[in-house]
């Protein structure tokens, strides 16, 4: 599950770094709760964004990893709503979320050397994940937008989602087309 933050360039321009760090943390701290909650982990944070990971470090079935996913997201779009509503009252700008979910197999480990080392997840799940996050950016139907491909909902029973077909993608650096679906409001 990867993630960035919508307008943040936008709204950085408007605030002195100490209030663009508060204004970030007080949606990264209800988000990271909902990840770790459904079992997942925030293995980085992208600046205004994350990246998360469900089966890492330890191996779980896809499916379940995919529910874990899937579960994280709708509750994701909740907090943003929630947010919205405490940042409106506030009189601070809204933090809306683009989301990107793909499953498949990673390497998770330590990558790095003998001066700096992290723990990292590398492969072509990842990268999916990044590019559908990235996907059309402009495009948003709600302050929480989450693209899913085709891999992970083929690993999840689907029919209680509100599902929107964005039909087969070209993404960013990668030859073969992915089929994406966008989750829509849950609530």
């Amino acid at each position: 599950l990867f993630s960035d933050t919508v307008g943040f360039s936008t709204v950085s321009e408007g605030m002195s770094p100490s209030e663009l760090l508060d204004w970030l943390n007080l949606g990264m701290e209800k988000f990271v709760k909902v990840i770790t909650s459904n079992g997942g982990m925030v293995n980085k944070f992208t600046g205004d964004g994350f990246l998360a990971v469900f089966g890492a470090p330890v191996i779980q079935p896809p499916e379940l990893t995919a529910k874990a996913a899937i579960d994280t997201a709708i509750e994701l779009q909740k907090k943003v709503t929630e947010l919205q509503k405490e940042l409106q009252k506030n009189g601070i700008p809204p933090l809306r979320l683009r989301v990107g979910i793909h499953s498949g197999r990673i390497i998770a480990g330590s990558m790095g050397g003998a001066e700096r080392i992290e723990y990292a997840l590398i492969g072509d799940s990842v990268n999916v994940a990044a590019r559908l996050e990235s996907l059309d950016k402009e495009k948003m139907s709600n302050d929480c937008r989450i693209l899913i491909s085709a891999e992970t909902l083929n690993l999840i029973d689907t029919s209680s989602l509100n599902l929107y077909d964005w039909g087969s993608c070209k993404v960013k650096g990668r030859d073969k087309p992915v089929q994406v679906s966008e989750l829509r409001d849950s609530s």
